[in-house]
Order: structure tokens, then C-alpha cells, then sequence
């Protein structure tokens, strides 16, 4: 439909049904449990607030009903439930502030979002992809991706239809992932991730950074990107061409722009206000089930950037589900520095391992972090969203989005160890002692990881440096264990340094 919309010249309108269409789950959950709506409580619209709670409730428990337990006038219950719901949503958007409770936004709402950095809509479709630029004080822009096929986008993630070899990105992964110590499947997804991204920059990413140059975006800029279906499992930010003037011998997208994600230009737009947020104080979940080497490592560099004062630390077997649950309500950082698993058939799954159970993702969903500012998910899989139903984005981050959290680091495959700690290391080095914004941040820590272990120059710096960074001395083998590794300049490769995005504000 918004493929349509564009043959037709209508941008706007494109804008609107691409947003319409995506996470409509977590925008109705959004607007169901919106701070302000509990304002309401008390005032001379309460009378409205609780005829909305009261059907809301009643329609949730007709709904969650099994089919033998129904009462035999169990429709007229519903449709009178559904009335009741539809007049005082109704009622709600008279009020000042709530025009779009429980509805998309109108193209207006959307460009508004786009104040700070341009919303990038990005979709394969099968006539062809294309790249819809939303900015805050211009007319939607589109451009054209010819190349960018349903049909080939699907063949990149799955490989040839006979399914013969473990080419393709998400077979080569599952491969990799099932037989995590084979070199042989380690190398195979490596290769495969590099074909990927390789060709990511030929079809979209290429065309799309020429685009948004020739618009007068300046370099380095936030452009945040809302990918449709599968191409939200890909790191776009790390689409490559070879450019032998560059450290690593490739030329990236995130060189020519900072690239971040969003659910939707809704999530935004419930996220703005708790994106004032102060970043002052830490909650940490360190190494919960003691198998993360360098776990305590990154969580002392995280403390010794923000010179925090109050802080948390929840390490080992005091990380409880319990005791996590807790603490998060009360600090601005929540960093979990722990084992992650997607749900890759049912979002629902995905979750985060505490010492006496797993963090899954419903549990999340139930939050109020009121106080939050950024969530950091040192861990695999934590922003992979579930396949069922792709368009709708359910994943940690957007959970983490609905309880309140306005920004939030994830990786989409499995990470390793070391170079997490060390990439996280240097992304609170530029957030909190060097003032980035997180994304800004993050950026620089991936740009520092992927060159850092090609200038030999650097490796000396660094032998210098490390030791002492941040006031923390570096235990030997955790140095030795670096070192070794950066002089097979391994860390060079993106399966070290792009799985890890940044959603929201």
C-alpha cells in the first residue's frame, strides 16, 4: 500500500500507512498505559478515565476467556464491552493531549519526531525496495531501490531454495549457533556475514548514503531507521564497500552517519518525554551465572566513567529475578552484563539470564521505569525481534521501550566476550567523560574497536593505556588475552563490533 502511494506521488500518505502498519501491538500498548492517562485519576475527568479502565478490563478478561468457559451471551458481553471501549476512547480525545489516544498518527505527529534526526522508512517490497526520508521541516523524500526484492532480500537471509549449502546469513548463523566451538561453522557465518552486508551496501545502503548527502545532511549526523520485515534482523549500519583508504580496508555506513532504530515514530513519541531524563545513576547485573570472564571488568569501567555515586551492583548469585525486578524501578542506567536469548518463533522468549532463572521479555513489559534514561544489554541475542510477527518489533529494546526506557543498547547475535567488555568500555568513555550523546557514543566505540587492532601504532597506545584505563588495573591475562587476539587483527571483522544497536532516543 505504501508502494502504491508512492507511484502516486502521495509521500505523506506513505508515511502514515508505513507507520500504521508497524508495531500496532506495542502502540496500543503504549497508549493503554501512557503516564499522562493516569493524570486523569482525581481531576474533573475521572468520570472518563474510569469508564475507560472499567471496559478496557472487562474487554481484556471476555477476550482472555477459553471457549468453554464463555457465559452463553458471552458476544452481547463483548460487543457491549467494545461499545463501552469505543465511546470513552472517544470521549479521551476531546481532551487537550490526547487527540491521537488509541489511533496512528496523522503525517504531522510523525514529522514532528523527525525534529532531532530524520526518520529513515526503509522496505523491500516484490516490485522492488525503497527508502522514505521523513525530515522536520520538509516534505517526505523517497528514493527508489530497485534491486531491493523480497525475493532477494529472502535468498541473502536463507540461502538457495534447495537449501544445499549453508549459505545464507540467518542458515549460516543457526549453523554457528547450534555448534558454537566448530571453527569451521564460526568461519562459514563469518563469510556469510560479510556477503550480507557486502551486498546490503549494493542494493540500499550505498544508494541511500549518496541520497543523504545530496540532502544536505552533514557528516556523522542521527538518521533513525524504522526497517520493514526481515530487514530488521540486518545491521545496517554496517553495510561495507572496499576502500583500501581506510583503516580496516572497507568503507562502512556508520563512517558517513550515525545510524540508530525505532519501533515506530509512536514509540518516539512516548519516549521524548522521558528522554529528559537525568543518566546519573547505575544499576548493574554483572556476570549472573559467573561464566563471563571479563563481565566484572566491564561493569568497573562502567562505574569508574560515571564517577557514580549512588550505584548498584547485583553480581553473581545476588543477580536474582527478584532482586533485579526491584532495583531497576530506582536508577537511570540499567546495564545488564549477562547471557541473552532471542525468541526467534515467539518474541515472548526472549529473555536474559538472572542467576535463578531467566528475565523474559512479558516480565519486562509489566515495568514502570519511570526513572530511566538508558538501558544497556551486554548480552547475545538481546535485540533480535521475533519472526512470527516481525512488523510488529517485539524484542527486549521495545519492551524496555514500553516500561519507560527511552534508549536502548542490543546486540543481534552472539557476542564475544572480550570485545564486548571493551566496546562497552569505550562507549561509556565517550557517553560520560567525553559528553556524546549514547548513540554518538556508540558509534565511536565501534569505529574505535574495528581499527584499533589494524594500526600497530594503536596496539602500542593501547599496551600503554590499558593497564590503567579508567583507574581500573587490567589483570594480566585479560590483557594477554587481548593482545593475543588483536595481533590477529580479528577484531577488524563486524561479527566483533556490529551487533549492537541503538533503539529510541
Amino acid at each position: 500500500a505504501a508502494f502504491a502511494a508512492l507511484r502516486m506521488g502521495n509521500q505523506k500518505q506513505a508515511a502514515e500507512i508505513l507507520e500504521a502498519g508497524r508495531a500496532q501491538l506495542l502502540r496500543e500498548a503504549m497508549e493503554r498505559d501512557r503516564r499522562d492517562l493516569h493524570t486523569l485519576q482525581g481531576t474533573a475527568h475521572d468520570r472518563l478515565y474510569q469508564a475507560y479502565r472499567s471496559a478496557a478490563v472487562q474487554l481484556q478478561e471476555l477476550q482472555a476467556m477459553k471457549f468453554d468457559e464463555r457465559p452463553e451471551d458471552w458476544e452481547r458481553q463483548l460487543r457491549m464491552a467494545l461499545h463501552d471501549l469505543k465511546q470513552a476512547v472517544a470521549a479521551i480525545r476531546e481532551l487537550k493531549g490526547f487527540e491521537y489516544f488509541m489511533k496512528p498518527l496523522p503525517f504531522a505527529v510523525i514529522q514532528e519526531q523527525a525534529r532531532e534526526a530524520p526518520l529513515l522508512y526503509l522496505a523491500a517490497t516484490r516490485h522492488g525496495g525503497f527508502a522514505l526520508l521523513v525530515k522536520g521541516d520538509a516534505d517526505p523524500e523517497v528514493l527508489e531501490l530497485p534491486e531491493l526484492t523480497e525475493e532477494g532480500l529472502r535468498e541473502v537471509l536463507i540461502g538457495p531454495e534447495n537449501g544445499e549449502t549453508l549459505s545464507g546469513y540467518l542458515r549460516a548463523y543457526v549453523y554457528w549457533r547450534q555448534r558454537n566451538s566448530d571453527r569451521q561453522a564460526k568461519r562459514n557465518w563469518l563469510q556469510n556475514l560479510d556477503d550480507t552486508l557486502q551486498w546490503l551496501w549494493r542494493t540500499a545502503m550505498g544508494d541511500i548514503i549518496q541520497w543523504l548527502r545530496n540532502s544536505g545532511l552533514p557528516q556523522g549526523a542521527e538518521i533513525r531507521l524504522l526497517p520493514a520485515g526481515l530487514l530488521a534482523l540486518l545491521p545496517l549500519h554496517a553495510a561495507w564497500k572496499p576502500d583500501d583508504g581506510q583503516p580496516a580496508g572497507r568503507y562502512y555506513a556508520l563512517d558517513a552517519f550515525t545510524f540508530t532504530w525505532a519501533p515506530s515514530a509512536h514509540a518516539l513519541y512516548h519516549a521524548r518525554r522521558a528522554a529528559q531524563n537525568p543518566a546519573k545513576s547505575l544499576l548493574a547485573v554483572d556476570n549472573p551465572d559467573g561464566t563471563l570472564k571479563f563481565s566484572e571488568l566491564e561493569i568497573k569501567v562502567a562505574f569508574a566513567c560515571h564517577g557514580l555515586n549512588p550505584g548498584k551492583r547485583l553480581a553473581a548469585k545476588d543477580a536474582t529475578r527478584k532482586n533485579v525486578l526491584e532495583a531497576m524501578p530506582s536508577y537511570n542506567v540499567l546495564h545488564f552484563s549477562t547471557h541473552g536469548m532471542a525468541g526467534w518463533a515467539e518474541a515472548q522468549e526472549s529473555r536474559l539470564k538472572m542467576a535463578d532463572g531467566d528475565l523474559r521479555l512479558g516480565e519486562i513489559f509489566d515495568l514502570r521505569l519511570q526513572r530511566a534514561r538508558l538501558a544497556v544489554l551486554s548480552a547475545c541475542e538481546s535485540g533480535v525481534p521475533g519472526l512470527r510477527l516481525i512488523d510488529e518489533v517485539e524484542s527486549l529494546p521495545s519492551g524496555l521501550m514500553l516500561a519507560g526506557v527511552p534508549g536502548v543498547v542490543a546486540s543481534l547475535w552472539l557476542v564475544n566476550d572480550l570485545s564486548t567488555a571493551l566496546l562497552m568500555g569505550t562507549f561509556y568513555e565517550q557517553w560520560k567523560q567525553k559528553n556524546l550523546a549514547p548513540a554518538q557514543a556508540l558509534r565511536q566505540a565501534q569505529i574505535w574497536l574495528r581499527d584499533v587492532c589494524v594500526d600497530e601504532k594503536k596496539i602500542q597506545e593501547l599496551k600503554r593505556d590499558l593497564p590503567e584505563a579508567a583507574g581500573i588495573r587490567f589483570p594480566a591475562d585479560i590483557a594477554d588475552a587481548f593482545f593475543k587476539i588483536a595481533s590477529l587483527r580479528e577484531f577488524k571483522h563486524p561479527n566483533y563490533w556490529a551487533a549492537f544497536t541503538y533503539t529510541g532516543l
